[in-house]
């Protein structure tokens, strides 16, 4: 109270030991346990539990695990590094950089996804990047490629092999095949790059 003019300021309301912000955040051990089965990051952890990431690393630190003796977060990076391997062992098992691409356009692979294959044709330089008539080969500023589309010449979209396949630009497949973007635009045997 001001004893001059025997009114109250907004300080007197005020209990002296209340906090004010934000009330602090209580994880349990469970909802950190089922972040770790359901997450895959510390990130993702953290935005599941609705926190940041040094908050989940400081809660994760602080829980211990009775089977093993280690904190939960050492028990993460166990388990992260262990899903890691695995994953790397299933990719190079399973994933498409695994076939060679001479294997592909020997007609091994009929199956091969085609826009992964066009993508390949150029990056490992089986074609160069330019029309096989015309030889047009000026790229796009945006993203420094050759509009160019690749169409498969008999028609069989599972005949990958070196002779059916065709590089031409815009231009040349307008005169060789007609209106590419009214009949060919949805079709199976015609890829932009």
């Amino acid at each position: 109270m001001d004893k001059q003019s025997g009114q109250y300021k907004y300080y007197d309301y005020v209990p002296m030991n209340t906090k004010v912000g934000r009330p602090r955040l209580k994880i349990l051990e469970k909802d950190i346990r089922y972040a770790m089965v359901h997450c895959q990051s510390y990130k993702e952890c953290a935005i599941f539990l609705g926190c940041t990431v040094t908050s989940f690393k400081y809660y994760a630190s602080l829980y211990i695990d009775s089977e093993t003796g280690l904190t939960l977060l050492e028990l993460i990076k166990k388990l992260k590094l262990e899903k890691s391997k695995i994953k790397k062992k299933q990719l190079g098992q399973l994933g498409p950089g695994n076939i060679k691409l001479y294997e592909i356009l020997d007609g091994k692979h009929p199956r091969y996804n085609r826009r992964r294959l066009v993508s390949r044709l150029f990056t490992e330089l089986v074609f160069k990047e330019e029309c096989q008539l015309c030889g047009y080969d000026e790229k796009r500023l945006t993203d420094y490629k050759a509009p160019l589309t690749v169409i498969w010449k008999d028609r069989d979209i599972k005949n990958h092999k070196k002779e059916n396949l065709e590089i031409l630009c815009y231009n040349c497949a307008h005169n060789m095949y007609g209106q590419i973007f009214k009949s060919w635009r949805f079709s199976p045997y015609f890829i932009e790059y």
